[in-house]
């Protein structure tokens, strides 16, 4: 027996009923918020379900991305009146200081980048796999510029290990090779079109991601931007938003794509653009066509340095207009949540300053997204979190549901679900349970270990000291074994080059150790084993949605297990 989408759905849609919400067209002020999370609920459940690429899909995304890459090469400083013109400058003055702490230039040059470089978990043009060790001492190494390759040798030339491991390499896959550009592919997004990645050469790659942490530091320094903490802030502004108005929520169309070069050798300072401009890829080919295509962004999604630079660059612009209208700034510094936000291309502001944000996002060549921008209001979004007065009515996508293990995350998130907004979804659950065995596990456990249960569901089983046992799926790896002279290599993995001193360099890197190399599966495996707990409820405060109400969810965890 397999899943039914529609009986899924017909399941949710009498929970719904059963828990008395009313059938609303869109989220409004007057909406109970029970009504807005039923909303939110029934558009999500099955939005991404079952989302695969083919050929409708991919022509919607490249269509999208060529529209932008179009706009990227037509951009030019328009006329603008003086408001614009002093934002404009304040923004340039934001980035000239981020650039130069004390007067001098963050990077002299793109050799500052290899101090901090490392390898990406996606693929790269030309590897053989995902690990440090394989791109760097077991496959072809790619790059765009002859300058990149040049400045990497001499690097390494540093470290006698390294440079005997490049000996090995280049004597199996010969030199460096260059590549014109960057290689663009597809993956799901949701049923009606794709996510476009660009997958970038090898040794741009490594750099871009060197570079990317020489910037986060800088923001860390100047601004208290920490990119691991960040998140959470955003979500935070956007609940206090969702019930005082006070703040903005401002998303972006294609906004990693949107960068132009022209735009931004325009606005950032010169020595920051010529290192971005090195770092890039100037040109993508497109999968499954005979093409090539100039690229007018700086970078695409797949470029190790666009995250952290959209962040640099919509920090510069809050920050710029905040400083234009005189605003008192609090930067996100420590524990301080700060009075702005700035993840990316999540973005929030003060709500009387919102529309001379967007405008000058405008002027720079973004697109609001207007379906995910909320101004004004009681409903924000901002870092996968939908607030509605106060509340995450956020709903829960189901993309998979042909593991066991994508059941239990399933009918975790619906257990959450309910316990954020008070709907119950027994009869979802239910049904979701009929498909996998019942497996109880605590409730700080991974959500694809097994159904998390209140400690009254728990297993009678004991230890002598008075300790729950219970069995908990978990993934099981299988890495590549290292022997005395050669690699172990499971099933599915490419054969590695045996090379020592990239093995001990790979070592002290601390990206293998003395037994094993991880690598990345594209579909995981998973095992029974039995764990211990001395308590059910040990350790809920440090689960990682620390957020939720732990005894409400107790309550309603139980009842939707229980049917």
């Amino acid at each position: 027996m397999s899943i039914r989408s529609d009986v899924l759905y017909k399941c949710l849609l009498d929970d719904l009923t059963s828990s008395g919400c009313e059938r609303i067209s869109h989220i409004s002020e007057d909406v109970r918020v029970k009504d807005a999370a039923a909303f939110s609920i029934r558009n999500s459940l099955l939005k991404k379900f079952g989302s695969i690429v083919n050929d409708t899909t991919n022509g919607r995304a490249l269509d999208i991305f060529t529209k932008v890459n179009t706009s990227c090469e037509n951009w030019r400083p328009a006329e603008c009146n003086d408001l614009m013109f002093t934002i404009i400058g304040e923004v340039k003055s934001n980035l000239y200081q981020f650039w130069n702490p004390e007067g001098f230039p963050l990077c002299s040059d793109v050799s500052d980048a290899l101090r901090f470089a490392r390898v990406g978990p996606g693929a790269s043009i030309g590897s053989s796999g995902n690990d440090f060790y394989t791109k760097l001492f077991s496959s072809r190494i790619t790059s765009t510029s002859r300058l990149l390759v040049e400045t990497y040798k001499r690097y390494i030339s540093q470290f006698p290990d390294w440079a005997n491991a490049e000996l090995i390499r280049s004597a199996a896959y010969g030199d460096i090779d260059i590549v014109e550009g960057n290689r663009l592919s597809f993956v799901p997004k949701n049923c009606d079109v794709s996510r476009i990645i660009c997958i970038e050469p090898s040794l741009n790659m490594y750099y871009q991601l060197g570079f990317a942490n020489i910037l986060n530091s800088r923001a860390k320094q100047l601004w208290g931007y920490d990119e691991s903490l960040q998140p959470d802030k955003n979500r935070y502004l956007t609940k206090v938003a969702s019930i005082y108005d006070n703040f903005s929520t401002i998303d972006l169309s294609s906004a990693s794509d949107s960068m132009s070069l022209s735009m931004l050798r325009y606005i950032l300072p010169k020595d920051m653009f010529r290192i971005l401009e090195i770092l890039r890829s100037p040109s993508t080919s497109i999968s499954n066509h005979d093409s090539r295509v100039n690229l007018h962004m700086v970078s695409t999604m797949g470029n190790g340095s666009t995250f952290p630079l959209q962040t640099i660059l919509f920090t510069s612009i809050v920050l710029a207009v905040m400083r234009v209208f005189d605003r008192e700034i609090i930067y996100p510094r420590g524990a301080n949540w700060g009075n702005f936000g700035v993840f990316g291309d999540d973005i929030i502001c003060h709500r009387d300053l919102s529309r001379h944000v967007i405008s000058t996002l405008e002027y720079l060549g973004f697109s609001v997204n207007k379906d995910k921008t909320f101004v004004e209001g009681s409903f924000k979004e901002s870092c996968g979190y939908d607030y509605f007065k106060g509340i995450n009515i956020r709903g829960v996508y189901i993309k998979n549901l042909s593991t066991p293990q994508n059941f239990y995350s399933a009918i975790n998130q619906l257990n959450l679900f309910s316990t954020r907004t008070g709907i119950l979804l027994k009869r979802t659950v239910q049904y979701l349970l009929t498909f996998v065995r019942y497996l109880p596990v605590p409730p700080w456990e991974n959500d694809d270990s097994g159904i998390q249960t209140p400690e009254v569901l728990a297993p009678k089983v004991r230890d002598r000291n008075g300790s729950w046992l219970y069995h908990a799926s978990v993934p099981s790896p299988r890495p590549i074994r290292i022997n005395f002279t050669d690699f172990f290599i499971p099933r599915g993995q490419r054969k590695r080059l045996w090379n020592p001193p990239g093995l001990h360099t790979a070592f002290i890197a601390q990206t293998v150790n003395s037994h094993t190399i991880g690598v990345r599966h594209d579909v995981s495996r998973y095992k029974s084993v039995t764990r211990v707990a001395p308590s059910w409820c040990f350790s809920r405060s440090t689960r990682p949605n620390s957020l939720v109400n732990w005894q409400r969810w107790d309550t309603f965890a139980y009842q939707n297990l229980l049917g």
